[in-house]
C-alpha cells in the first residue's frame, strides 16, 4: 500500500473526522490489529492538542468465543463497571473515534440472537452515550480498516495478498487520501455536500416519492424536518464528520408517513450476516410485510425487536456517480455501500434532523412524530433507474433525482 496515503488517511480522520479540537479528550475503539494506525491517530490528536488519548482494543476472536460460550444470563447482565465506563466517557468535551473491523469470517455462523440481546441491552442499560451522540452533541467519526477477512468477502477471486492490497487501495481513494491535498479535497466535499442540504431545506418538502423497477414509495418528512450532510456542530459549536468516507445528505420521515414497497439493491451486513434479496412493505409507516431471500431469520429479529424497529428513522440521498458508487464493487460494509447508494434506516431516528430536536426527550420526539429504536439499520434501495420527487407543502411536485443523479441543488 501506498504509505503517503496511509498517512493522510490517518489525518484526514484527525482533521477532518473526528476534528481534533485543544482540549477535547478523545477516546478511541480499535482492533488490536490495527495497533500501528492507532498509535499514529493518538501521536496526532495529541499534536492537535488533544488533553488525554485513549484507546479501547478489540480482538473479534476473543469476542467471538464470548458470544459461543457465555450463558444467556450472563450475556444479559451489563456490567457496572462498563456502564459507568460508556457513561462518563460522555460527560465532557468528548470526541469517541471507532476504528472497525467487520468480522466476516469470524463471526460466520455466530447466533445473532445473542448479538442481537446483548448490544440492545447495552443501549438500555447506557442509553446517555447513544443518546448525545445520535443527537451530534459529541463529535465522533466511524471508519472501516481494510483487513484481509473484508478483502476476502470483496475480491474473493484474488489471493490474500493481492486482495488487501487492492482493498486498501479502493478505500485509500474513495476516502480521498490519494489527493493531492486530502485536507483541501475534504473541505471543498463538505462544501459541496452544505450547498445540497441548503437547497432540500429551503424547498421544505412534504413527501418524496421514490419510483425504480425496484420502489415504488412515498416517505412523508417530519414537519420542521432539517436535512444533514458532511460537518455536523457537537455542543461546543465544533465541527466534525461522523463517517468517512460520507456522500449523502440525510433527514428524518415522519414516523406513520411512509406508504408503498421497496427492494433492497445492495446487500447489507447484520451481526457478521448477510442479508439481501428483500423486499418491505410499508403502510402508515410500519414495515407490513417483509419478504427475504437470505439472512430471513436475522433481518426479521431486527424488525420484531422493539416497537419502533419496524418503522423508518432516516432517508438518504447519495448520487448514483458518487465515487464509490462508480467503483463497481459492492464492499459488504454499510459504511460504504451506503455512500454508494440512496438508502433508508429502520429504526432510530437521529434527533439533530429536526429542528430544535437536539434539545427535546425522547418522549417529546415521539410526540413530534419522530421514531424512536434501540437499532439504527441503513439499507439501499438506489440505482441508475431512480427518480425521485419531491412535494412541496402546496403540492408542487419537484424533480429531485432522474435516473440516480441529482436535479436540484
Amino acid at each position: 500500500m501506498n504509505t503517503q496515503h496511509v498517512e493522510n488517511y490517518a489525518k484526514i480522520i484527525i482533521d477532518m473526522g473526528i476534528h481534533v479540537h485543544p482540549g477535547q479528550t478523545i477516546h478511541i475503539s480499535a482492533d488490536v490489529h490495527d495497533a500501528a494506525f492507532a498509535e499514529r491517530l493518538v501521536e496526532l490528536a495529541y499534536q492537535r492538542g488533544a488533553t488525554r488519548v485513549s484507546v479501547d482494543w478489540t480482538d473479534p476472536k476473543v469476542a467471538r468465543l464470548y458470544y459461543d460460550n457465555v450463558p444467556d444470563e450472563v450475556l444479559l447482565t451489563i456490567e457496572p463497571w462498563l456502564v459507568q465506563k460508556l457513561e462518563t466517557q460522555v460527560e465532557d468535551n468528548v470526541g469517541l473515534l471507532s476504528l472497525r473491523r467487520t468480522p466476516y469470517l469470524t463471526f460466520e455462523g455466530v447466533d445473532t440472537n445473542r448479538i442481537t440481546a446483548r448490544s440492545r441491552e447495552l443501549n438500555l442499560q447506557a442509553p446517555r452515550r447513544r443518546e448525545l451522540m445520535s443527537k451530534s452533541l459529541r463529535s465522533w467519526n466511524l471508519v472501516s480498516m481494510p483487513n484481509e477477512e473484508w478483502a476476502s468477502v470483496v475480491f474473493p477471486e484474488l489471493p490474500p495478498d493481492e486482495a488487501l492490497e487492492k482493498l486498501w487501495q479502493v478505500v485509500l481513494s474513495a476516502v480521498r487520501a490519494d489527493a493531492d491535498d486530502p485536507i483541501k479535497a475534504w473541505q471543498d466535499h463538505a462544501e459541496q455536500l452544505r450547498i445540497r442540504k441548503d437547497a432540500l431545506n429551503e424547498r421544505n418538502f412534504h413527501k418524496l416519492h421514490f419510483q425504480s423497477p425496484t420502489c415504488d414509495l412515498e416517505v412523508e418528512l417530519i414537519e420542521n424536518h432539517y436535512w444533514q450532510g458532511g460537518e455536523k456542530i457537537n455542543e461546543w459549536g465544533q465541527a466534525f464528520i461522523a463517517n468517512i468516507p460520507t456522500e449523502e445528505v440525510h433527514t428524518m420521515p415522519k414516523r406513520t408517513g411512509v406508504n408503498g414497497w421497496v427492494k433492497n439493491t445492495r446487500p447489507l451486513l447484520i451481526s457478521g450476516q448477510t442479508v439481501d434479496d428483500f423486499r418491505l412493505t410499508f403502510q402508515d409507516g410500519k414495515v407490513v410485510e417483509a419478504d427475504i431471500g437470505q439472512g430471513h431469520d436475522v433481518l426479521m429479529q431486527q424488525l420484531e425487536l422493539d416497537e419502533g424497529s419496524s418503522y423508518l428513522g432516516e432517508v438518504a440521498l447519495v448520487a448514483h456517480s458518487s465515487p464509490i458508487s462508480q467503483t463497481g464493487i459492492i464492499f459488504h460494509d454499510t459504511l460504504f455501500d451506503e455512500n454508494a447508494s440512496c438508502h433508508l434506516a429502520l429504526g432510530n431516528a437521529y434527533p439533530a434532523s429536526l429542528i430544535g430536536g437536539r434539545s427535546l426527550t425522547k418522549q417529546q420526539l415521539q410526540e413530534r412524530g419522530a421514531n424512536t429504536s434501540v437499532i439504527h439499520i441503513d439499507f439501499m434501495i438506489g440505482s441508475d433507474q431512480l427518480d425521485i420527487t419531491g412535494y412541496t407543502q402546496d403540492g408542487e411536485a419537484v424533480p429531485v433525482f432522474q435516473g440516480g443523479e441529482w436535479v436540484i441543488g
